[in-house]
């Protein structure tokens, strides 16, 4: 599991705020990058673009073990 990555107790769905899933720092981050949910990294990741780009101290290996997990979490690996 990617560090910063805290699974709450429940189901894990693609509209759940990243802050649910992941640290305060991290989803601060990823918020100011636009991404606010795990379908909008998701989406952001699908789209080919460097996402990781805008958000501070996350390069391509973080984001890429971060994108790992959260689809890891999502049912069925989506």
């Amino acid at each position: 599991m990617a560090a910063g990555i805290n699974p709450p107790a429940g189901q894990v769905r693609p509209i759940d705020r990243l802050d649910q899933w992941i640290d305060a720092g991290l989803a601060a981050r990823l918020r100011r990058a636009g991404l606010e949910t795990l379908n909008d990294l998701l989406v952001a990741a699908a789209s080919g673009r460097r996402w990781w780009f805008l958000a501070p101290s996350i390069g391509p290996r973080r984001a890429q073990a971060i994108l790992a997990t959260v689809k890891g979490l999502l049912p069925g690996g989506e």
